[in-house]
């Protein structure tokens, strides 16, 4: 049920089975949908993200798992490049997996993507921040779309 914010117990599976510490981190989602996936890196193999918590101290991230064999925790200790800091990650109220040339969430028909050699993840802070994540000649990358500051 994609309109859940409980994780199943095989989502429980394909994250702890690629590698992420499930013993130190709580998979628990704080906005729909809890789950998302497409070909971030370009490879042909599912890549998956979920939203976790650490159980020590309640800081949140996100899990990464890519083709089922490749971890990476975002934001419990480490960000991405120098537009997504850690600390930033806990922040986020809505995220959207976007395929290149394909349809887009509203509000960002207009907005120019990075070439990527795969999908594109978008992280929101609605109408406030929106900071995406996309791989790029081997590596996960990080481009602030858009910022506003309010006072």
């Amino acid at each position: 049920d994609a309109r859940s914010f409980d994780y199943l117990p095989e989502e429980h599976e394909t994250f702890g089975g690629c590698g992420i510490d499930l013993n130190a981190l709580d998979m628990k989602a704080a906005y729909l949908p809890r789950i998302l996936g497409g070909d971030l890196d370009g490879d042909g193999a599912i890549d998956e993200v979920a939203q976790i918590q650490r159980k020590s101290d309640g800081k949140r991230g996100i899990a990464l798992c890519r083709a089922g064999i490749h971890p990476t925790v975002i934001g419990i200790e480490n960000g991405v490049g120098t537009d997504l800091p850690a600390d930033l990650v806990g922040q986020f109220e809505a995220w959207h997996w976007v395929t290149p040339g394909g349809e887009r969430p509203i509000g960002y028909a207009g907005i120019d993507l990075p070439d990527s050699d795969g999908d594109i993840l978008i992280l929101e802070r609605i109408e406030k921040q929106a900071v995406i994540l996309y791989w790029k000649d081997g590596q996960l990358r990080s481009k602030e779309l858009f910022h506003i500051v309010t006072e």
